[in-house]
């Protein structure tokens, strides 16, 4: 089994206490967020778990717990989110400058193959064109070159309610030739400091770049001499490459409040939906919130 933790949220950033609480009772129950009255027990047991997956934009906060899943036995890998976007789309996201001693000293603990930086999603808007692309990523490897050995990069999905939350940019929908023309300039620039581009979720291929796994099987077998086989995550978008894995967020909790995010409907909404959390309990949102999940569904 792997667990993703998470694609809904960002547990490294806001919940590292409860998840490490979790660790400790050895299973945690998750909801389907579709049907809220049904609900999965997981065994969080080493055993069975072969690895676990973190996505965060700032993981400061639970390196103290790291050393304690390294005692218990558990693998784990880090999906490290730093974009250029600033306050205007990532409000309550660290500086750029934090994130990356952050990202420096998470890669010291655990080598480069294990942190790896997603440049994502990429923004194609008024004041994040093509130039402003190229200009950033190219600071950004430079700064991360010595702390990674793989960069992951997607596009953002053009979902109403993204486009929505983002009304302090025009965000434009571009074309694939206009989407390539950036990757093919991505991809020297991440050649120049030995970082490997791949893409992310892409139903068009680039030539030279690699469609990225990101819950990737051949890097937990390579890491960790195991020989793990699972399918293709049937519930990701259909170019996703992505193993099964075990998603344990809950969607509306996180609070980075990124005006971009699929996860979260807006502000008020996660507002109204972490005050169930409760770092005791082995929901991430408490189990009173059930009764509120069925009303809205």
């Amino acid at each position: 089994m792997i667990i993703s933790a998470s694609r809904r949220t960002d547990i490294p950033a806001f919940y590292s206490n409860w998840f490490l609480n979790r660790i400790r009772e050895g299973y945690i129950m998750v909801r389907n967020p579709i049907y809220p009255k049904k609900v999965y027990n997981i065994s969080l047991s080493p055993k069975n778990v072969d690895a676990i997956i973190f996505w965060t934009k700032n993981p400061q906060k639970c390196l103290n717990i790291l050393p304690e899943l390294d005692d218990r036995g558990f693998f784990y890998y880090f999906l490290f989110t730093l974009n250029p976007y600033g306050k205007i789309l990532e409000p309550n996201v660290p500086s750029i400058k934090e994130k990356i001693e952050t990202f420096g000293i998470l890669s010291k603990l655990l080598g480069k193959k294990r942190v790896i930086w997603r440049y994502d999603p990429i923004i194609f808007s008024d004041v994040t064109d093509k130039n402003y692309h190229i200009d950033q990523f190219y600071n950004l490897s430079e700064s991360l070159k010595d702390y990674t050995e793989q960069c992951i990069v997607s596009f953002m999905v053009g979902y109403k309610k993204c486009v929505k939350n983002m009304n302090n940019i025009n965000y434009e929908n571009a074309d694939f030739i206009k989407k390539s023309d950036l990757l093919n300039s991505l991809k020297q620039i991440a050649d120049n400091f030995n970082i490997n581009l791949t893409l992310c979720a892409s139903e068009n291929e680039i030539k030279g770049i690699k469609p990225s796994c990101c819950v990737d099987t051949d890097l937990i077998n390579n890491l960790t001499g195991k020989k793990i086989n699972y399918k293709k995550d049937s519930s990701q978008r259909i170019h996703c490459h992505c193993s099964n894995s075990i998603d344990i967020g809950s969607y509306n909790t996180c609070l980075h409040n990124c005006k971009y995010c699929y996860a979260n409907y807006d502000l008020i909404k996660v507002q109204e939906t972490v005050i169930f959390h409760n770092p005791l309990s082995p929901f991430l949102i408490g189990e009173n919130y059930e009764n509120e999940m069925v009303k809205e569904n």
